[in-house]
């Protein structure tokens, strides 16, 4: 947590599956691609503050038709929002912000529905 702004690297997650991985990227750091479908989950960490946070990611896309990237916390229904994934034109691009109430541990899971086109993340940061 610096100034208030939780960043997670996206190289740095818990559990997956489907067609992700992580790779290193061209601007130093790691990269998560999903090359399709797939569920990747990261845990907010210890330090960060219980509050209602804007959920951004900085992403890539080569495709101009993205499916949404849905967010779910702590596996609950009622919890689940849609990201808008935007076409980057291969540059590295923030998503907008959608809110999500988070507290320390609450788990983050990002998954994409078969048949979508690939997308990299390099960080999500909570603001």
């Amino acid at each position: 947590v610096e100034d208030g702004v939780v960043t997670i690297p996206a190289g740095r997650h818990g559990f997956q599956s489907g067609n992700i991985m992580v790779i290193d990227s061209y601007t130093g750091g790691k990269q998560l691609n999903f090359l399709a479908d797939g569920i990747v989950e990261y845990e907010v960490p210890d330090d960060a503050p219980a509050k209602t946070y804007t959920v951004t990611i900085e992403a890539c896309t080569v495709s101009a038709k993205q499916t949404p990237l849905t967010l779910t916390v702590n596996d609950s229904e009622e919890s689940k929002v849609s990201i808008t994934v935007p076409y980057t034109m291969g540059q590295w691009a923030f998503t907008e912000g959608v809110s999500v109430d988070l507290q320390p541990g609450s788990m983050l899971k990002f998954s994409r529905p078969a048949g979508s086109l690939g997308l990299a993340i390099k960080k999500i940061l909570l603001t």
